[in-house]
């Protein structure tokens, strides 16, 4: 497993700073459910977003949101967080991926930096001026497309707290390879005017294509909806999408012995498919959804204030 982990005891939001990408490997072999120990380090801070992919080779690539230089890591004595959230500079970040050989799962790592921020002031209304979250499938022939999220860097008056708040958008850019060069769209996905981040990017049975993400304003529309609920949408072409009517997830898990973990925030989803399914007109077995995750426990604050974690809730066919 790829995840994104936090330095230094620091809570979220610190990850500007402090977040980078491990290895972990599961202490029970091939059981994916584990328990998962500290198997090394894919990219050193700043690196955040773990987008991991087996390519068909067998190799595998990570695609994250990165920085190409040192940056300073922020302490957090005794898991004491700092007074204020860190919000994001994303001066000098971009979308890159570390790839490693078939057969080595643990590296070396090769890291591809594969496009940076537009320069302001001249892009700041370009709807994808700051790009992240990025999510790729590759087709046999090494083609990819990357799913993304997009924001202008500066907002319209009022986005953030509006139903129909459209600064969080998402886009498909393509690329021949792995390494690009990477064609990114001058246009958003039209997804019914919604807010969605955190998309998990898959193609389904006969090609189809699929997302899951999060939403704070599709979730709203749900009946009794939360705003920390994952929500799907379909497409026959990769072009034209349409949004499940219901959220795939909640904000609280049952856990194995029956306890109801509530959780403050769940995002950044990923999916985890049986490997050994199959392709064409059959579908692959879905297995569970991986969530970043916070209790409404053990923290005070808001979002960003908080102790976070990788959750690994199993899907029940």
């Amino acid at each position: 497993m790829y995840v994104s982990m936090i330095k230094g005891q620091c809570p979220l939001g610190t990850f500007n700073n402090n977040s980078f990408i491990a290895h972990l490997s599961s202490t029970a072999g091939a059981d994916w459910r584990g328990p998962y120990e500290y198997a090394g380090t894919v990219v050193e801070a700043f690196a955040h977003n773990a987008a991991p992919r087996v390519l068909p080779d067998g190799s595998v690539a990570v695609w994250f949101i990165g920085y190409d230089g040192e940056i300073e890591t922020i302490r957090c004595p005794g898991g004491t967080p700092p007074p204020n959230d860190v919000w994001p500079d994303w001066t000098g970040k971009q979308i890159a991926m570390a790839h490693a050989p078939a057969g080595h799962p643990g590296g070396p790592w090769k890291i591809e930096w594969l496009f940076k921020q537009p320069q302001l002031p001249n892009n700041w209304w370009q709807w994808d001026c700051s790009a992240t979250n990025p999510s790729a499938t590759v087709a046999d022939d090494g083609s990819v497309r990357m799913m993304y999220r997009g924001t202008m860097c500066t907002h319209c008056s009022g986005c953030p707290s509006q139903p129909g708040n459209t600064s969080e958008r998402l886009g498909i850019a393509t690329a021949p390879t792995i390494k690009g060069p990477y064609t990114r769209p001058s246009t958003a996905l039209n997804l019914g005017n919604q807010s969605i981040e955190d998309p998990y990017y898959w193609r389904g049975a006969e090609g189809t294509h699929h997302l899951i993400g999060h939403s704070g304003t599709a979730c709203r529309h749900f009946s009794g909806g939360s705003n920390w609920c994952g929500v799907v949408a379909s497409s026959s072409d990769g072009e034209r999408w349409k949004l499940a009517s219901a959220p795939a997830y909640g904000p609280n898990v049952t856990l194995a012995n029956g306890t109801v973990l509530k959780l403050f925030a769940r995002q950044r989803p990923q999916l985890l498919f049986d490997p050994s399914g199959s392709k064409g007109k059959t579908p692959r077995k879905l297995l569970a959804v991986v969530n970043g995750a916070q209790t409404l426990l053990g923290g005070t604050g808001g979002l960003m204030q908080r102790d976070s974690f990788t959750l690994i809730q199993p899907v029940h066919a």
